[in-house]
């Protein structure tokens, strides 16, 4: 698993977390979280992608749990529209990076399929994207009351 240098990931990832303290944008820290994470794995050349798919798939969860909970409390006055945004920009690089990694490695269920073709593998996958983006999107509408 060699995706970049793990020093750099460890400066983005210490780069999140700082502004996310003092911010109280709670996923801006668990991309950082993910980021140092991603250096650990690089760092020691794990190849382990399910672990580390498992791994940022909890922090995104736990990530917009938390966010949630943060912006349904009536005393919050920070900036919603950030938060959405990041939101929606967090479940979305989950899930490309999920994607990357299981269609270059061949580690999901869906790459797994021997009766079905890559296309269809190709749009099962696209169609995972869009429900996230769906997801994201009814987040925002309902926390917004439009």
């Amino acid at each position: 698993m060699k995706h970049g240098n793990p020093l750099f990931f460890l400066l983005i990832g210490i780069s999140l977390i700082a502004p996310s303290i003092s911010t109280h944008y709670i996923l801006l820290g668990g991309m950082g979280l993910f980021s140092i994470i991603i250096s650990i794995f690089e760092r020691k050349e794990y190849d382990n992608d399910k672990i580390l798919i498992l791994i940022a798939t909890l922090i995104l969860v736990i990530s917009l749990i938390l966010t949630y909970f943060q912006l349904s409390s009536p005393s919050y006055s920070g900036n919603r529209l950030g938060n959405y945004i990041l939101a929606i920009l967090f479940t979305l690089s989950i899930i490309i990076g999920a994607y990357d990694v299981t269609h270059d490695y061949k580690l999901s269920k869906i790459s797994r399929m021997e009766h079905v073709g890559q296309k269809m593998k190709d749009i099962i996958a696209i169609l995972l994207l869009i429900v996230g983006i769906i997801v994201g999107l009814l987040m925002g509408i309902y926390i917004f009351n439009i």
